[in-house]
């Protein structure tokens, strides 16, 4: 956490992380936010990494054993970015 001057007020700045888990990736910003109105005040660091869930699914009828590898890999991969970029 850090405090900034805005106007007249002072601002609660945390960094916190964010994933995404679609259909055909697995995405990952870590931003500074104001903590009392949620609003991202910087994004420090954004990424994508492909993970074919979707087409997986319509292939077998499920998500198999091999996409599912994958996918944990992909947040393994960014959850490593969120520590290297001081998002806890």
């Amino acid at each position: 956490f850090f405090s900034r001057a805005f106007g007249s007020a002072m601002e609660l700045i945390a960094r916190r992380a964010a994933f995404d888990v679609g259909s055909g990736a697995v995405k990952l910003q870590v931003a500074d936010v104001d903590v009392a109105s949620g609003r991202v005040v910087r994004v420090a660091f954004a990424a994508e990494l492909p993970v074919k869930f979707a087409l997986d699914w319509k292939t077998h009828g499920r998500l198999s054993d091999a996409i599912i590898a994958d996918g944990l890999g992909a947040l393994r991969a960014l959850r490593a970015e969120c520590a290297a970029h001081g998002a806890r």
